[in-house]
């Protein structure tokens, strides 16, 4: 009632990797950003993130490329771990500027929720990552998601999504406030746009989707969503 935020809900394209293979279990990237934003203040909010379209996007250091990941000694992994928290900071710095210039408040609030599952094709030659397990399937459900709060659209999709995709939701979407969160309700591999299919791409290559089918799929299912809602 005193008007003082108790949590900050943030959305941003980058894959939280900047450990990855140092054999230590962490909340990387995104949970050095929450760290960060929680105690700028003093522990009385939840800093809760999200992963936008992070398909084709990775840490500026980390990541798996160059650098301390890739070697085991012990001051490779402090280096990125130091590497992880200055990246955070930056990332939660961004977050509580931007929050604490939001002025335009309201009490009335309305939400709806929505769900479906669109069906693609699969692709052959599909290389997943090690940890993910490969089953022949003639098709691939793609679960997609909408919280609608007032004139803001929170989008899911139960892979991870290039950035291409996202900027035609944003084009297609009546709601200028178009968020879309990744790996939502489901890790299916990589979703990549149908003019990346002519490119030798990591993120293609990891993607269990044929041609033709999920970039429209994702938009027209979620802009009819978002069209329904209200």
């Amino acid at each position: 009632m005193s008007g003082e935020p108790i949590a900050v809900l943030f959305n941003y394209a980058v894959h939280s990797t900047v450990v990855l293979g140092t054999g230590r279990l962490s909340g990387d990237l995104a949970g050095a950003a929450e760290r960060y934003v929680e105690q700028r203040y003093n522990d009385g909010v939840l800093a809760l993130y999200t992963m936008g379209p992070a398909g084709d996007q990775s840490p500026r250091i980390g990541g798996g490329g160059p650098g301390p990941l890739n070697a085991p000694h012990q001051d490779d992994r402090s280096a990125a771990f130091d590497a992880m928290d200055a990246q955070g900071m930056m990332l939660g710095a961004e977050v509580v500027r931007v929050a604490n210039s939001i002025k335009d408040m309201t009490s009335s609030v309305r939400i709806e929720a929505a769900e479906r599952v669109i069906s693609c094709p699969t692709k052959q030659g599909v290389n997943q990552l090690a940890d993910m397990k490969q089953e022949q399937a003639a098709a691939v459900p793609i679960h997609l998601g909408l919280i609608r709060i007032n004139q803001v659209a929170l989008t899911g999709v139960s892979g991870e999504v290039v950035t291409n995709i996202y900027w035609h939701l944003k084009k297609a979407s009546p709601l200028t406030d178009t968020i879309m969160l990744t790996i939502a309700n489901d890790r299916i591999g990589y979703i990549a746009d149908d003019a990346a299919y002519d490119t030798p791409l990591f993120e293609l290559n990891g993607s269990p989707a044929a041609r033709g089918c999920a970039e429209n799929g994702i938009v027209n299912g979620l802009v009819e969503m978002i069209g329904q809602s209200f």
